[in-house]
């Protein structure tokens, strides 16, 4: 029996890989999430010595409890880096944007993202 909430979503994504797109309103389940973005402003005040352009932040990045362990994390990871570098996007800097160990450790930071508290806290290798 898995211990997380499955909820569905409605595609509302307006753009796939920087091109822009129609959402379909389609309903899904989720399996997993990741995604590319050009700004974090929750780094800006850290004072990172990066370039100014083409630089790309991986965040949000997760795979459901129920299916890790196949794969799938590293194929999207391998993919995300894959559609970063390409048109139109050329990213010369990706950075990777992690929850902090502390926040993990939250039992309310825990209910929120994995709708509870796993048995288990460790690393995970993708």
């Amino acid at each position: 029996m898995n211990n997380y909430r499955q909820e569905t979503l409605e595609d509302t994504a307006t753009a796939i890989n920087a091109i822009p797109r129609q959402p379909t309103k389609e309903i899904f389940i989720p399996i997993g999430h990741i995604s590319l973005d050009s700004k974090n402003p929750e780094a800006e005040h850290i004072g990172l010595d990066l370039p100014s352009e083409s630089v790309f932040w991986i965040k949000t990045f997760y795979v459901s409890q129920s299916i890790q362990g196949q794969g799938i994390g590293r194929a999207a990871m391998d993919e995300v880096e894959a559609m970063a570098v390409r048109e139109p996007l050329v990213a010369k800097t990706l950075m990777l944007d992690t929850v902090q160990k502390d926040d993990q450790k939250r039992e309310e930071f825990a209910i929120a993202t994995y709708g509870g508290v796993p048995k288990v806290w460790g690393v995970v290798t993708l």
